[in-house]
């Protein structure tokens, strides 16, 4: 009978404790990589702006690009499920940052809200998010004319779906989304005050603070009303002070050469001229001319000197208007 073989004690020792290593090793590795993954689509810098008594606006970035929607209800109504107005065609799309709003509210009602990322639920604190409408108020809004600007990257290009945040002193805080061309424009007129009992009360200058974010990169700046109109251009990852700039130039330069827009001078401020640019290239000959202004003012449209076509329009509530003509421009 020959004597049964065994691996000597101290050699099992050590495969057993290669074997627990190896495996410790690849678990590590996974879980690592499982919440890796889970973070990068993990809601960061939630907001909660544009509060108003029919409306309210959530944003949030993420670290990779990933779908989003939101599901909102009041504590006895049913659920809606809301996504980004960039998904408009229907199909969801894949971003960094995130904005949905809820149009249609009820007034002076609290909203449950519950973000969805990449198809996965994300709470506040293991509960929902709560968002309370504000009342209603009797006026229209303030006078306040529309804060608008551009956000730029670092390498100089425009920040298409950076998010920008604004607040005027004592006031609520209001958002946007940066356009492809690197603009953005946020009305103020509807701006409520903190608690969202009124409105922001027009006076010569109002301090602002407005904040930029896309991916890991913020901007900050600090401006006013009298520096709003634009707000100069602004640089992912740095920091302005802008204010008093306009508001000096004025007391000097105003009376011997007031600055115009396409033909509008600092005498004429009812409305403003954003798009196109003074001396711009048309890409197309039906261009949209856009622009702000003071809620319910007519502004008159005339193109060309020979030929002249033209029409009108009425600055809308939130203090823009647009205008296109109905005949094709010549080349």
């Amino acid at each position: 009978m020959q004597p049964t073989t065994k691996i000597p004690t101290l050699l099992g020792l050590v495969l057993v404790i290669a074997l627990v290593l190896t495996v410790g090793f690849f678990f590590e590795r996974i879980t690592r990589e499982a919440t890796r993954a889970s973070g990068s689509i993990t809601p960061t810098h939630v907001e909660i702006t544009n509060v108003s008594d029919s409306s309210f606006t959530l944003s949030w970035l993420t670290q990779s690009p990933a779908t989003g929607a939101l599901i909102v209800q009041t504590s006895s109504g049913p659920k809606q499920t809301l996504f980004d107005e960039r998904d408009i065609t229907g199909k969801l799309g894949k971003y960094k940052t995130h904005a949905i709003s809820l149009h249609g509210a009820q007034a002076g009602t609290e909203y449950e809200v519950k973000i969805l990322s990449a198809g996965k639920t994300f709470l506040d604190g293991g509960s929902p998010y709560r968002i309370k409408t504000a009342p209603p108020l009797a006026q229209a809004g303030s006078s306040l004319e529309p804060a608008f600007g551009s956000i730029l990257s670092p390498e100089g290009e425009p920040a298409e779906g950076a998010l920008v945040y604004l607040m005027l002193t004592g006031g609520q805080k209001l958002s946007t989304m940066v356009k492809p061309s690197g603009s953005w424009l946020i009305p103020l007129n509807v701006a409520r005050t903190s608690d969202l009992s009124a409105y922001i009360a027009p006076s010569e200058r109002i301090a602002e603070t407005v904040v930029a974010r896309f991916g890991e990169l913020e901007a900050n700046a600090l401006t006013d009303t009298l520096n709003d109109a634009p707000v100069p251009a602004i640089t992912l990852g740095k920091s302005y002070d802008f204010r008093g700039q306009q508001a000096s130039r004025a007391n000097t330069t105003l009376a011997s050469a007031p600055p115009s827009v396409l033909g509008q001078t600092r005498d004429t401020p009812a409305f403003t001229i954003i798009k196109p640019a003074q001396g711009a290239a048309l890409p197309t000959n039906l261009p949209i001319i856009t622009g702000t202004g003071v809620p319910g003012i007519p502004v008159s449209v005339t193109i060309g000197m020979t030929h002249p076509i033209g029409g009108s329009t009425t600055i809308a509530a939130d203090g823009l208007w647009s205008y296109t003509q109905p005949l094709p421009l010549s080349p």
